[in-house]
């Protein structure tokens, strides 16, 4: 089973939350809407009942105490003219006409009086909890769906008590609204509850993804660096947000310094002690010989210690530079130079240190600007330069030569010696390692290429040994950007 990412992580539960928060704001929202709306249509409803029987009391004479003839004459003038009635346009609804009705109850609740339908007069509305309450002398409402299933068949009703000149209860005024218009200005603002609660969701996830970008990148930045560091790189230690990640960075960093110190000196102090003991050994050995010896055998052991003294100070001395070069906690002091006079300028010193050999020169550039440190590129190609004289034979050629592609200018040599065997070519930088030199069998310090490869690393540069097109000899390519 495939787990899931720390950003996906953020993101589902984010995004969980979110939609569970709104799905619970909104449909709060929209209970409570029809319950507002319905109240709002009651205090209307109870205004409108309120005013009509004030009309009524207006109205009213001894032998019409409940204005009856008023009412009905009204009603029905209103019902024979509907073209005076003006189309209303409210926000998105169009009305024409009134969808409200008004009955009257005598003093039983029976009605007297319908302003919509005939059909009901004489009927006993006792029994509604608003008749009821009305003719007891309270305020009466109700809400009766005429189809059970169906919300927005309801219809509501208003009723207040209406009383003679004694003020005794003479019967009830009832106002009724149907709900389904109502409804219509509910389905509408759902709707738009919907459409914002949709946009307000989008939102969020976005900003979600925002956010996790800016909480997870520093954090991948962090990995790929400890990833890069676990490889034996050195990359920058990447820039961070302050905060708690920040710290976390400082805090790997540190950690990181101690652990690479201490397994570094563990490193040298294992490597430099297998090492020194093949020079310390034979120098012991000639050392309890020379007291024995004669003058010709005394001055070949004095030689020979003199050779494995100055191996073993060149070793020392090799050993202090790549220690320097590796723990360089400050940027290496560099200057623009150009590649292909450095290369003719190392070419011409190597005839003189290396009389016995050729040296051969190819340019394909002009100028070869690049930004760099004058010494340490002398030293690394003069290794190289080396290495290649003492694996190849004497009068045998050194080739050299330059080439430059759309990233990159390449340096490649070319010696005529016996190669670099299969089983060498994945320890050729390690520190310490050597092959024997093919005209006298000894080895060399094995820091060289070591020197080299670090050099490089400062340069952010690369260097790779290839297969020869004539199997011969060993070819390097180091290559230098040209962005630098």
């Amino acid at each position: 089973m495939t787990r899931l990412t720390i950003k996906q992580r953020i993101i589902l539960t984010f995004g969980i939350i979110s939609a569970l928060a709104i799905y619970l704001f909104t449909d709060s929202l929209n209970t409570n809407a029809r319950r507002h709306y319905l109240e709002a249509s009651e205090e209307l409803m109870y205004d409108q009942v309120f005013t009509l029987r004030s009309l009524i009391y207006a109205l009213r004479s001894d032998s019409d105490p409940m204005a009856l003839a008023p009412l009905k004459n009204t009603f029905d003038q209103h019902s024979q003219e509907p073209k005076l009635t003006p189309k209303a346009q409210i926000y998105a609804l169009e009305k024409w006409g009134s969808d409200t009705e008004l009955y009257l109850t005598d003093a039983t609740g029976k009605i007297i009086f319908h302003s919509a339908n005939n059909q009901e007069m004489g009927n006993d509305f006792s029994h509604w909890r608003n008749i009821t309450l009305a003719l007891a002398g309270d305020y009466g409402a109700r809400a009766t769906r005429a189809d059970k299933d169906l919300p927005s068949s309801s219809v509501l009703h208003v009723s207040l008590p209406i009383y003679d000149h004694n003020k005794n209860i003479s019967g009830t005024i009832t106002y009724v609204k149907p709900v389904k218009r109502l409804s219509l200005y509910l389905d509408r603002a759902r709707e738009k509850i919907i459409r914002t609660a949709l946009l307000t969701l989008a939102l969020l996830i976005l900003l979600c993804f925002y956010f996790t970008r800016r909480i997870v990148r520093p954090i991948e930045a962090l990995t790929d660096y400890a990833k890069s560091v676990g490889e034996g790189q050195r990359p920058q230690l990447p820039a961070t947000p302050y905060g708690e990640i920040k710290i976390l960075a400082h805090t790997m960093e540190e950690i990181l310094k101690k652990l690479d110190g201490k397994a570094y000196v563990e490193s040298y102090m294992q490597t430099l002690s297998h090492e020194l003991k093949s020079p310390l050994a034979a120098m012991h050995g000639a050392l309890e010989l020379l007291d024995e010896a004669s003058p010709e055998q005394a001055e070949k052991l004095c030689s020979n210690l003199r050779k494995e003294t100055t191996r073993m100070t060149q070793m020392v001395e090799n050993i202090l530079f790549l220690s320097r070069l590796e723990n360089q906690a400050k940027p290496m002091e560099m200057q623009k130079l150009d590649l292909k006079k450095l290369c003719q300028k190392i070419l011409d010193e190597s005839r003189e240190r290396f009389p016995h050999y050729q040296f051969s020169w190819q340019s394909e550039v002009d100028e070869s600007p690049i930004v760099g440190n004058d010494f340490l590129l002398q030293l690394a190609i003069n290794n190289l330069i080396k290495n290649a004289v003492e694996f190849s034979p004497e009068e045998s050629t050194i080739e050299v030569k330059m080439e430059r592609d759309d990233n990159c200018y390449h340096i490649t040599i070319n010696d005529q010696g016996s190669g670099i065997p299969d089983y060498a070519l994945e320890k050729i930088f390690d520190r310490f390692y050597s092959l024997p030199r093919p005209n006298n069998g000894r080895k060399s310090s094995g820091l060289g290429l070591a020197i080299v490869r670090e050099i490089l690393t400062h340069h952010q540069s690369t260097i790779k040994f290839l297969s020869p097109t004539d199997k011969k000899g060993t070819q390097v390519r180091v290559s230098f950007p040209i962005n630098l």
